[in-house]
């Protein structure tokens, strides 16, 4: 059993122990940041963390209902960090600094 919330989803099929999902929507939050590759990975993980952990509009904390952030190369000296939430709400959080 996870300590980590987990988000609601119906099971479309199951088949021994595999199932098949349906998850309710999914918010993205992504943060571009430009430079030396390691500069810029911890660079991209501190904005998607301020965001996460209150420095949006209406300064919410936003559940951890994912893995870990990811980051990935988008092109030369360009590093996207991603991260991947499910929220039951209309829209997501505004972003409230860069």
């Amino acid at each position: 059993m996870s300590l980590v919330e987990q988000p609601e989803y119906q099971i479309v099929t199951a088949e021994g122990s595999i199932e098949i999902r349906s998850y309710g929507g999914m918010i993205a939050a992504e943060a571009e940041v430009q430079g030396e590759r390691k500069t810029a990975i911890n660079e991209g993980f501190r904005l998607i963390a301020a965001y996460i952990f209150g420095a949006n509009k209406p300064n919410v904390k936003i559940p951890n209902r994912t893995s870990a952030p990811a980051c990935y190369g988008r092109s030369a000296g360009s590093i996207r960090v991603h991260a991947e939430f499910f929220l039951q709400v209309a829209a997501p959080p505004q972003l409230t600094h860069r």
